[in-house]
């Protein structure tokens, strides 16, 4: 572990890594040059084996904001983004990838909303503007997650409603509020989850200013990770593949949230955001459900029957 604070301040930021030499020298100059500047940074680093150790060591060196932790082996992405927030001691939290840029004055605008917003809002983030490898404007992206109902079931329907990415998730996020939720999962748009988790825990505000500059290229995990088992290895590479049934798990995870007592829910509003779910997925969803279980249970029968005879 390399950098040391002695003060906690009142904003933690978490980058996790893994093989990030190409634009993680740009991702750290742009959070380290914010307007606001009393943070800790904590880097996660996944056992890289390109320049990512030499490039986190050499920018700890020279900024005691920064915190840098180099991982004995690969745990997986989800671990790792989950890590940085355990090893976050401050009572606001956000995630940075090591692709993506933070616009100036994200921080500054970001902690400005908190000075005033209520317990209840865990998410404060700006609007996105999609970037590509070269750092080219290639269009603006309009999440459309800004939250502030009351309720946790009509805040889970507007998520529901307007999802479409987890460009939010890089906002400004209350620590102890995000703590409540399960955090990423060892599996395949586990992020989805996490983000109506957060919606059922509080308010998300956004700003509307265009200060989060998402990476779209060739090398992110999206797109260099296409098949099943591929995506699932980000998320956890120790997870035994191959990969099934992936929208069953993600609908039944979103049910085992909504019934977690973590969250807080009253069972009045628990079978309501229940409801939600089930009238968000409609018969398709639920018949995409049925299809998965109906062909494992075949496969499992073929299975059973072939070590019988066998």
């Amino acid at each position: 572990m390399t950098g040391s604070r002695h003060a906690v301040p009142d904003l933690t930021v978490g980058l996790p890594v893994y093989n990030g030499e190409r634009y993680l020298s740009g991702s750290l100059d742009s959070i380290l040059g914010q307007s606001y500047s009393d943070f800790h940074l904590i880097i996660s680093d996944n056992a890289s084996v390109d320049s990512t150790r030499d490039i986190c060591e050499e920018y700890a060196s020279r900024d005691e904001r920064i915190t840098y932790i180099r991982q004995k082996k690969n745990m997986g992405g989800a671990w790792n983004f989950n890590t940085v927030v355990h090893h976050a001691a401050s009572p606001l939290f956000k995630w940075i990838s090591h692709d993506d840029l933070t616009g100036e004055g994200f921080l500054e605008l970001c902690m400005a909303e908190f000075t005033d917003a209520p317990d209840d809002v865990i998410l404060c983030y700006p609007r996105t503007i999609l970037i590509d490898g070269d750092g080219e404007n290639i269009g603006d992206f309009d999440d459309n997650l800004d939250l502030r109902q009351e309720s946790s079931c009509a805040r889970l329907r507007g998520y529901l409603d307007n999802y479409k990415m987890s460009n939010p998730i890089f906002g400004v996020i209350r620590k102890d509020l995000l703590t409540r939720t399960s955090l990423l999962g060892s599996y395949a748009s586990s992020d989805k989850v996490l983000m109506a988790e957060m919606a059922i825990v509080g308010q998300f505000w956004e700003i509307p200013d265009r200060l989060f500059l998402r990476r779209y290229h060739e090398e992110m995990s999206r797109k260099a990770n296409v098949t099943p088992d591929e995506v699932a290895a980000w998320f956890d590479p120790n997870h035994p593949h191959p990969v099934s049934m992936t929208r069953s798990k993600l609908y039944l995870e979103y049910m085992r949230s909504i019934a977690s007592a973590q969250l807080g829910l009253s069972p009045a509003e628990r079978a309501r955001c229940m409801k939600e779910m089930v009238v968000s997925g409609g018969l398709h969803e639920l018949r995409v459900v049925g299809g998965e279980m109906k062909r494992e249970t075949k496969i499992g029968l073929v299975r059973t029957k072939k070590r019988l005879i066998g």
